[in-house]
C-alpha cells in the first residue's frame, strides 16, 4: 500500500512539473530585432532598444544586453572584449572562459565580476559570429545572478541570427573593425 501511495505521489508530482514547465514555455514571446536576430524571452520581461537591445527581468536586477557588431572573427571578437573590458579594468575579475554552441554555431563565453559603486555585478558575455558579430551579455547583481542565470541561459539558447543576405546589408557601408 505504501509503495502504491509513493508511486501515486510521484505521478502527481510529474504531472504538475510537466504542466508547469509547458505553461511556462507558452508564456514566452519572440522578439525580432531590426538589427538582425530573433530571440525568445519570458513574457513578463521587458524589451527596450537603443544602442543595443535590453531584455530585463521585472525586478530590473537582471537583464540581457544584445549588441550587433561588424566583428567577423570569433576569437578576435572575444579577445578584444576581454582585453578592453576585463583585463584592463581594475574593477573586473575573470571567473572563467568557455566554449559552447548557440544557434548551431561555435560561441565563446566570458564570466566575470565587476565591482561597482556599492555593489558587485556578475556578467556572462556570449560571443557569436555569423556574418556579423553578436554580443549577448547576461548581467545581474552578484546576489541575484544564480537566481536568474537559468532563465538567462534559456534566452541566450533561443537566439537565432537573421538570414545571411539580410545581415550583410546591415553592414554594407561599414569597415569591419574590432567591436571595442
Amino acid at each position: 500500500m505504501q509503495k502504491l501511495r509513493r508511486t501515486l505521489v510521484l505521478v502527481v508530482v510529474c504531472i504538475f512539473i510537466l504542466g508547469y514547465s509547458n505553461s511556462y514555455a507558452r508564456d514566452w514571446k519572440t522578439y525580432k530585432s531590426p538589427t538582425g536576430y530573433a530571440i525568445r524571452h519570458p513574457s513578463h520581461w521587458t524589451v527596450t532598444s537603443s544602442t543595443g537591445d535590453i531584455i530585463a527581468a521585472p525586478s530590473q536586477s537582471a537583464f540581457l544586453y544584445i549588441m550587433v557588431t561588424p566583428a567577423t572573427e570569433l576569437e578576435a571578437f572575444a579577445d578584444s572584449y576581454y582585453e578592453n573590458e576585463i583585463e584592463n579594468s581594475a574593477s573586473c575579475t575573470l571567473i572563467r572562459r568557455g566554449r559552447m554552441k548557440i544557434a548551431d554555431r561555435g560561441a565563446i563565453s566570458l564570466e566575470y565580476t565587476e565591482q561597482g559603486a556599492g555593489e558587485t555585478l556578475k556578467h556572462k558575455a556570449y560571443f557569436l559570429v555569423d556574418v556579423v558579430g553578436y554580443l549577448l551579455m547576461f548581467s545581474s547583481t552578484k546576489e541575484d545572478f544564480d537566481v536568474y542565470l537559468s532563465t538567462g541561459e534559456k534566452i541566450v539558447k533561443s537566439f537565432k541570427p537573421i538570414p545571411k543576405k539580410e545581415a550583410e546589408s546591415l553592414w554594407e557601408d561599414t569597415e569591419p573593425t574590432s567591436a571595442f
